[in-house]
């Protein structure tokens, strides 16, 4: 009989839950027939999803790239509130004012947020993101740091863009096979890029700063500088150990005592920017590899460019007009076009290895105080082409004026060079070694009786073709006291001065044409002299 009450006390009390909207409680009951009770006890707090810019799903404690959307349901109780809280430096919410939050509702500051949801019987999920700002981004992917982009470009040197969204602290590395382009997009990079052996990074239209200690760029693979400005304070600003460099835009600065450039090896193409060394430093030294220079702007505070025994230089199409120094070589240097001028301490000089001029101009203006080009013993200079001229008028305390070209070393003068003097010095001088001509012509008009185009005053002249000239009254075209062999060419003093004046050494003379307009054409003071088949235009004297 008690059984039959208790399934009758049931069954009334399901069938009112049936008709009745039920009262939220613990407990709740639901009744899916009249004869079936579903009891569900509710033990379990509102849904909270978090996902950023990426769409990506933030769990409680963790990182949103950009901003937070935040979504909330409760499919049992339903929900009652949810409010948030937010701090932009720390994970702190105790006097933090709470804050309603509609659902679908999105946050762009930077920092933390607390998230806290409750339902209608109590039950409470509580969820805490911090926001980060994006800094980069590739195509609609955004990214907290620009080493993360980085590391999602593929490594099977397809060319990615990551566009940066803010500046930045951050020190990275290029891998192998990643080929990026880096558009700064006009905001500032603080810290500095390694480009490992097979990476390559295309750079342009915003700022690099570099603090430290390291180089703003250290290449092993490709670096491609386009626009942009890149700078550093305690270290050179480029190192080139391997790969490949191009350098067509862009300023590329050193403020420090370190060189802006610095070549160990693979290839540098400069086909524009503007490269400057603010401080101590050279614009450019070439320890190895080879740099190609067809343009561009320099400015420096101590001189341009250092080139070392393993060094190669070729200049083709460059003009450089400076007060400073142009270069210093013990390598190899080509310059096959443009113009280089200088006005002060000896604009090039060469302790070793091998220049060649093929073309162009290389000239000291009339303000100059040096010679134009200094060798050294080690040092060869092969002119074929182009011009190089000495306008200096300034007198040294020897009251002889500055050389052209002034040699301990090798000189090689060949093809259409034209090398001359129009101020007051000689156009070839030599202490030591060797000059060798075969073509081209040489000039100077000379100061007074000390200044000659050509004088040897130790050493060898090999003359078989080219011609040597002097305009002036009172020197001569050619003076030699060291071992000279003349077997054809011209040797001529338009004016009243010597033709090839004989001071000492040994001269044998076996073809050529000697010749002055007055004065004499051949005149020996010392030294020994053997003449056959020559063509003497003039007076003689000595012989």
């Amino acid at each position: 009989m008690k059984n039959i009450k208790f399934l009758v006390i049931i069954y009334f009390l399901a069938m009112i839950m049936f008709y009745i909207k039920p009262t939220y409680a613990k407990y709740v009951i639901k009744t899916e027939t009249p004869m079936k009770v579903t009891i569900s006890v509710d033990k379990k707090g509102p849904t909270v999803q978090a996902k950023d810019i990426n769409s990506t799903s933030i769990s409680n404690n963790g990182t949103a790239t950009e901003k937070i959307t935040i979504s909330y349901s409760d499919n049992l109780s339903g929900i009652k509130s949810v409010t948030y809280k937010y701090n932009s430096s720390q994970k702190n919410f105790s006097n933090i004012q709470t804050k309603t939050l509609k659902n679908n509702t999105t946050f762009t500051d930077k920092g933390w947020y607390e998230i806290t949801a409750i339902d209608k019987v109590g039950n409470k999920t509580v969820m805490y993101i911090y926001v980060d700002w994006a800094v980069a981004r590739i195509n609609q992917v955004y990214y907290r740091k620009l080493e993360y982009a980085i590391n999602a470009v593929p490594a099977n040197n397809t060319k990615t863009t990551i566009v940066m969204l803010r500046n930045v602290s951050e020190v990275n590395t290029i891998p192998n096979k990643k080929n990026i382009l880096l558009d700064i997009d006009k905001k500032t990079i603080t810290g500095s890029f390694t480009i490992n052996a097979g990476g390559t990074l295309d750079v342009e239209d915003g700022t690099v700063n570099n603090t430290s200690q390291s180089a703003t760029f250290t290449n092993n693979g490709t670096l491609r500088v386009k626009s942009g400005t890149y700078t550093s304070k305690n270290s050179k600003t480029i190192v080139v150990n391997s790969g490949t460099v191009n350098i067509s835009g862009g300023i590329i600065q050193n403020t420090s005592s370190q060189n802006t450039i610095v070549q160990n090896g693979g290839i540098i193409n400069i086909s524009g920017g503007n490269i400057k060394n603010l401080g101590t430093g050279v614009i450019l030294k070439i320890d190895g590899g080879t740099c190609n220079l067809s343009s561009g702007n320099y400015e420096t505070n101590h001189y341009f460019f250092d080139i070392g025994s393993k060094g190669t230089l070729n200049l083709k199409g460059i003009t450089i007009e400076t007060e400073r120094h142009i270069f210093t070589s013990a390598g190899i240097v080509n310059f096959s076009s443009g113009t280089l001028i200088g006005t002060n301490g000896n604009p090039i000089y060469l302790s070793g290895g091998t220049m060649t001029v093929s073309g162009g101009t290389i000239k000291m203006t009339d303000k100059g105080n040096s010679d134009l080009i200094a060798l050294g013993s080690n040092a060869t200079l092969k002119v074929t082409g182009g011009t190089i001229e000495n306008a200096s008028t300034n007198l040294p305390d020897s009251d002889v004026g500055w050389a052209t070209i002034s040699s301990s070393g090798k000189v090689v003068v060949s093809n259409n060079a034209i090398i001359r003097n129009t101020g007051n010095g000689r156009a070839i001088i030599a202490f030591g070694g060797n000059v060798t001509i075969s073509g081209g012509s040489m000039m100077s008009k000379g100061a007074n009786d000390e200044g000659g185009t050509v004088e040897l005053w130790s050493g060898t002249l090999t003359m078989s073709g080219g011609t040597i000239e002097s305009i002036s009254p009172e020197t001569w075209a050619v003076l030699t006291s060291g071992n000279s062999n003349i077997s054809n060419g011209t040797i001529k003093n338009t004016s009243s001065g010597i033709g090839l004046c004989i001071s000492g050494g040994t001269t044998k003379i076996t073809g050529g044409t000697f010749s002055s307009a007055s004065g004499n054409a051949i005149e020996r003071r010392d030294g020994n002299v053997t003449i056959s088949g020559a063509k003497i235009n003039g007076r003689t004297s000595g012989i």
